[in-house]
């Protein structure tokens, strides 16, 4: 297999790229302006390392050395890096972005900035628009952000004051129905109360879809009306491979006092529920989570949750619907809130290990225990409440 580097520098020298260890392979050579340096390294026979260095200008070739064999080649795009005063700047330059190129929006306060694009960064190189500042880039009043293509950053912006967007997402991983984003984060970024002024209108904050997908680093505080706070859309039979790590959801409120339909998570539903999702949620904290009984809503196959904290919470982690589910080191601290609880289990297959609960005050009327183990109904509908069937694994775990 061939690498190609390339060390690109420009005739006025404000944009410059390199790809892959250039300065050790050239010991010590350098682009200038009408040089463009490139270099090939391949493996060769019983191990051994072949490298060339073609060195060209405008004029002649300086040096070549052919390797034999050439497998593979491919071009790493030069980097770019655009400062933009605006949201309409920066979609023009992001619709029409490089693998490799940065997209920084400049600091300040953007209102009603309706921002949709389509990208397609490489996984060594992904396209990144990010605030210049993080947490200095605050989205405001009807603003939203959605993004389709593949491997693609976005990250550092605040979504504040304001968020009366009907039912639309505020980040959403897609710009139309066929046409998601893969492989793609969304990274330090925060909604801070954004919340539509009717509290019985359902919207999410983050709608995942597509597959491969990270939402990670981010502060999720303060949502009050109807829909999940962070949702994974699923395509039926279709696995998803996203993961949700590292996010503080905090302050989930019940505004308009209903019973379902205010969950902090939700990982598929009812029509998708038989799809494998193998989904990784891990390391989050779940704070003053009071939106309804399920903070976590798991309604599809192969979920893993890991590691998580669940705090002064009026509610728990779910496993609605689906089958094979791991919960494994979570840690869930009640301080005796009346509602708090643990794992509750609905279906087959699932694991639950070395799992932590302490001051759970539950409630026996809701299925709220540290761990609950529903009965279900024999030939329940896809939104009722399946057997367990197969067998639940149980490890250690540790009630106070």
């Amino acid at each position: 297999m061939a690498s190609f580097y390339a060390l690109y520098s420009s005739r006025n020298g404000r944009h410059s790229c390199r790809a892959g260890s250039v300065n050790h392979h050239l010991d010590g050579a350098r682009a200038d302006p009408n040089k463009l340096c490139f270099i090939l390294h391949t493996g060769g026979i019983a191990g051994t390392t072949f490298l060339a260095v073609v060195k060209t200008n405008l004029q002649k070739l300086i040096r070549i050395f052919f390797l034999f064999p050439l497998l593979q080649l491919s071009l790493f795009c030069r980097a770019r890096y655009f400062l933009c005063s605006d949201g309409k700047e920066a979609m023009l330059f992001l619709n029409k972005a490089q693998p490799g190129d940065t997209i920084a929006l400049a600091d300040g306060v953007y209102n009603d900035a309706l921002i949709r694009f389509a990208a397609q960064g490489v996984a060594a190189s992904p396209v990144v628009f990010m605030a210049q500042t993080g947490g200095q880039v605050f989205f405001e009043g009807r603003s939203t952000l959605s993004f389709s293509g593949s491997y693609i950053v976005v990250k550092g912006f605040c979504w504040r004051n304001g968020g009366t967007i009907n039912e639309q997402s505020v980040i959403e991983f897609k710009t139309a129905a066929d046409k998601p984003a893969d492989y793609s984060i969304v990274e330090h970024c925060s909604i801070d109360n954004y919340n539509n002024a009717d509290k019985t209108i359902d919207n999410k904050w983050i709608s995942v879809y597509g597959k491969y997908n990270t939402v990670k680093n981010c502060l999720l505080r303060g949502k009050d009306n109807l829909g999940a706070t962070l949702t994974v859309w699923l395509k039926d039979g279709e696995p998803a491979h996203h993961t949700v790590e590292y996010n503080h959801f905090l302050q989930r409120i019940n505004g308009p006092a209903a019973d379902n339909g205010l969950e902090s998570m939700r990982i598929g539903d009812s029509k998708t529920s038989m799809t494998d999702a193998f989904c990784l949620v891990q390391l989050n904290l779940f704070e003053e989570c009071d939106g309804e009984i399920e903070i976590i809503s798991n309604k599809s196959g192969k979920n893993s949750f890991l590691n998580n904290t669940f705090y002064n919470s009026n509610g728990g982690l779910t496993l609605r619907h689906g089958n094979g589910a791991i919960c494994d080191g979570n840690f869930f601290f009640g301080n005796n809130k009346p509602g708090s609880y643990g794992i509750r289990i609905i279906g087959e297959n699932h694991t639950v290990s070395s799992n932590y609960f302490s001051g759970l005050n539950g409630s026996a009327d809701k299925f709220r225990a540290p761990i609950t183990v529903v009965n279900g109904v024999e030939n329940s509908p896809p939104n009722g409440y399946l057997k367990e069937k197969k067998g639940l694994k149980t490890g250690k775990f540790i009630i106070n």
